[in-house]
């Protein structure tokens, strides 16, 4: 099965450039072309008020003022993202 995601809108919540980099490059191989990255919590919620995503990855150990699962919790309270899978 053939993983295609062309038409949707992912963000990558990620503290680490080199991971953010991979993961995008990741994504990219597998047709995305809407991919916004932030490296902080703050930054994700943010851009969660601005866009619309489709996906959402989030590692969990974020460095700074919140963890990654505090993050979704959030967005999930602001009803920022319509579902979350654990």
């Amino acid at each position: 099965m053939a993983i295609n995601l062309s038409s949707k809108k992912i963000l990558v919540i990620e503290d680490h450039a080199h991971m953010r980099e991979t993961i995008k490059h990741i994504l990219g191989s597998l047709g995305a072309r809407f991919i916004v990255t932030e490296e902080s919590g703050i930054n994700a919620i943010t851009a969660m008020r601005n866009n619309k995503f489709d996906i959402v990855l989030c590692d969990y150990y974020l460095l700074g003022e919140k963890t990654g699962l505090q993050v979704l919790e959030d967005a999930r309270h602001l009803k920022l993202v319509p579902s979350l899978l654990w």
